[in-house]
């Protein structure tokens, strides 16, 4: 409850409401993934409690606070890296436009660096029927578009037991050569 709590303050504070006629019959799990995806969120099974919870996923931290995985307390570690030619230029959002009747409305937010660099024009759609403003659809493409428009990296760690309570979501340093 706490982190639902936490998630709602946030995102009234960033004035990211949603507005959401629910007219078919599916799992409740469609849906909060679908407002998750909306407000740039995660859910997990905390490995502590082994409660489900809930995170934004936010430049709310302290690299300085962060654990560090490094040699100290890891015997291996496996990077891998998407190629450029992975990633997009372009990503374009649906949304339920409140101000013209609730007609669908769509934006585009582009990357042209990232259309330079790979010398391709790639986009993707995103739902954002949930969002009934045009600023706040422009803050989910440009969301998406940050993690679709560089290529990400994803670590497998095997380390002691510094690293036995993080989550998805949870940002860390890896100091690895």
């Amino acid at each position: 409850i706490r982190s639902l709590l936490k998630l709602g303050i946030t995102c009234e504070e960033e004035g990211l409401g949603i507005s959401a006629l629910i007219t078919n019959v599916q799992q409740a799990s469609a849906y909060i993934d679908k407002i998750l995806t909306h407000v740039n969120g995660v859910k997990f099974d905390n490995p502590c409690t082994g409660k489900l919870e809930f995170k934004l996923i936010r430049n709310d931290y302290n690299v300085e606070d962060l654990t560090v995985f490094d040699t100290s307390n890891c015997i291996s570690l496996e990077f891998n890296r998407l190629d450029w030619s992975e990633t997009l230029s372009s990503i374009s959002v649906n949304f339920t436009l409140a101000s013209n009747k609730y007609e669908t409305g769509q934006l585009v937010s582009s990357d042209i660096a990232n259309r330079y660099l790979t010398g391709m024009y790639k986009d993707n759609s995103v739902d954002g029927s949930y969002f009934t403003t045009a600023p706040n659809a422009k803050w989910l493409a440009d969301v998406q578009l940050l993690t679709a428009g560089y290529p990400l990296a994803s670590v497998a760690i095997k380390c002691n037991r510094i690293g036995y309570n993080k989550t998805i979501g949870e940002p860390i340093v890896v100091n690895w050569k």
